[in-house]
């Protein structure tokens, strides 16, 4: 479960980071 949680927070992380760099 711990492993499917970091997961989701990993690509989380990567689509707000993308949105943000996208504008």
């Amino acid at each position: 479960m711990t492993f499917l949680n970091q997961l989701m927070l990993y690509f989380c992380t990567v689509v707000c980071v993308l949105y943000l760099l996208s504008g």
